[in-house]
């Protein structure tokens, strides 16, 4: 049987400690495998913390950099399609001029 071309895991980094406190940091990975090659992609999830008395929080991370690798693809396509609209309206207005 093939191994699936995208592969999505959750990683639970080693316990690291600060006095009484346990922190755990959570991530999460996405890989994806073509024959030319494979992209990875790797974002913080959340963070586990025990404190003294031995109760365990799990704080959110939000990963900004998602958001603005995002908005910076967003802005590229956008302006590459108002680039070739307004190469098409010149075109078409200089063949209308001739």
């Amino acid at each position: 049987m093939a191994a699936s071309p995208i592969t999505i895991r959750v990683d639970h980094g080693a316990p690291i400690v600060f006095g009484a406190l346990e922190l755990q940091l959570v991530t999460q990975s996405v890989q994806v495998r073509s024959p030319l090659g494979s992209f990875i992609w790797n974002r913080p999830v959340s963070a586990r913390v025990r404190g003294e008395d031995g109760q365990e929080s799990t704080l959110a991370i939000h990963d900004v950099t998602g958001w603005a690798v995002f908005a910076a693809i967003a802005s590229a396509a956008l302006f590459g399609l108002s680039a070739l609209v307004v190469m098409r309206a010149r075109r078409h207005e200089f063949r209308r001029n001739l």
